[in-house]
C-alpha cells in the first residue's frame, strides 16, 4: 500500500496525502503508520477502508462496539506499538 500517495489519515496528524518525494517528517510518518498497520492486522480488518476515509477514531468505536472494550484510539496506537 502506498500511504505517501494515496491516504490521509487526521486521527494521525496527516490531513492530506503527503508529497512521497519529501523527506521531512518521514520518520514519524513510517512509524505511525506501522503501528496503524500492526492494529490492522491484530484485527484481521481490510486495510484498505483508509482509503474510503474511515478514521482512527471510528475504528476504535467499532472495535469497541464489536467487543465490548472501552479503548482510546491513543490506547489502539499503543496497543499497535
Amino acid at each position: 500500500m502506498d500511504f505517501e500517495d494515496g491516504a490521509s489519515l487526521e486521527d494521525l496528524g496527516y490531513p492530506e496525502t503527503l508529497n512521497r518525494f519529501d523527506t521531512e517528517g518521514k520518520p514519524e510518518f513510517v512509524a505511525k503508520f506501522q503501528n496503524l498497520m500492526c492494529v490492522f492486522d491484530s484485527i484481521k480488518c481490510c486495510k484498505f477502508i483508509i482509503f474510503e476515509g474511515i478514521s482512527l477514531t471510528q475504528l476504535a468505536e467499532t472495535l469497541n462496539l464489536v467487543t465490548g472494550f472501552n479503548i482510546s484510539k491513543e490506547e489502539l496506537l499503543k496497543a499497535g506499538e
